[in-house]
């Protein structure tokens, strides 16, 4: 097991201060989220789930419609004060709006729920998902499709930490650290890097190298 320090949470928060637009992106949602808390009219429903497939990258290629509806369907809001908080993320994730299409999946339930309660719900993706994995000495495939182990051990590294990060910290901190650890493996061959990463992104680690190496503990 690797541990994480307080410099590299604060590097983490660093790198997000020089991302164009992130911080407004976050504000725009949290605001949002908070004006529109619940989620009984449909096009309420309707409109967060746009905010959270475009602006934090949830690629939902299916009918945003029937998603509002089923979300609707399921009453999500007397769910947020329960104990079994994973469960509300896993309810969301089964949601299949057609048979012949995927499922919704946990990166963007994670992502619904979170904006409604960021400090109950950590982010789920597979850049988070793969820097838990490395942290914890874990297969990379250990929380593919499984939110609820996921929040458990996220959870236990916090609490076994000197200090206590909000999700929002940690959710920075672990997006950036798995894309750096990525980084890492291919920095010597572009055409994997090409594949990974887009240019735009592949130019800002670059330009932030040192940075990102700051996200690895000392």
């Amino acid at each position: 097991m690797k541990t994480i320090n307080q410099k590299n949470i604060e590097a983490a928060v660093e790198i997000r201060n020089k991302m164009l637009s992130w911080n407004e992106v976050n504000k725009l949602l949290r605001r949002e989220f908070n004006n529109k808390k619940e989620n009984k009219d449909f096009h309420d429903i309707g409109y967060k789930i746009e905010l959270v497939n475009k602006l934090y990258n949830c690629n939902l290629n299916m009918d945003k419609r029937l998603i509002a509806h089923e979300i609707q369907q399921l009453e999500i809001d007397s769910k947020f004060d329960k104990n079994n908080l994973e469960q509300l993320v896993e309810e969301i994730a089964k949601i299949q709006p057609s048979p012949y299409k995927r499922r919704v999946g946990f990166v963007f339930s994670s992502k619904y729920c979170h904006f409604h309660y960021p400090n109950k719900f950590p982010i789920y993706d597979r850049y988070s998902r793969y820097a838990l994995s490395y942290l914890l000495g874990n297969m990379k495939s250990c929380y593919e499709s499984n939110y609820t182990q996921f929040k458990k051990d996220l959870d236990d590294l916090i609490v076994s930490l000197s200090w206590k990060p909000s999700y929002q910290e940690i959710d920075s901190y672990l997006w950036l650290y798995g894309q750096w650890l990525v980084y890492k493996k291919y920095i010597n061959d572009e055409s994997k890097l090409e594949k990974k990463f887009s240019h735009r992104t592949r130019n800002f680690i670059k330009n932030h190298i040192e940075l990102f190496s700051e996200l690895d503990s000392k």
